[in-house]
């Protein structure tokens, strides 16, 4: 379902997505719909995505190096695989 045809909310007009994190290990982490806390500052900055960064350190990766990190934007949120 693109942005164009789905009539389920008005959520996701006319935003674009935004990713934080450098990606050197091409780790992508989705996350749902952002928080209200992170509309008015930064994405990630939530209790949820700090308990994930503490996990993934405790084994050795850093998030904001070696991972990217986005939220959906969509309602049904679908995956191809090629």
């Amino acid at each position: 379902m693109s942005q164009d045809n789905c009539s389920s909310c008005d959520r996701c007009k006319d935003k674009k997505l935004k990713f934080i994190g450098n990606g050197n290990k091409d780790i992508l982490i989705i996350g749902d719909y952002p928080t209200e806390e992170e509309s008015n500052t930064v994405l990630g900055n939530n209790k949820y995505i700090r308990f994930l960064k503490s996990n993934l350190f405790s084994i050795g990766i850093d998030f904001n190096e070696y991972c990217f990190f986005t939220t959906t934007e969509n309602s049904d949120v679908n995956i191809y695989y090629n």
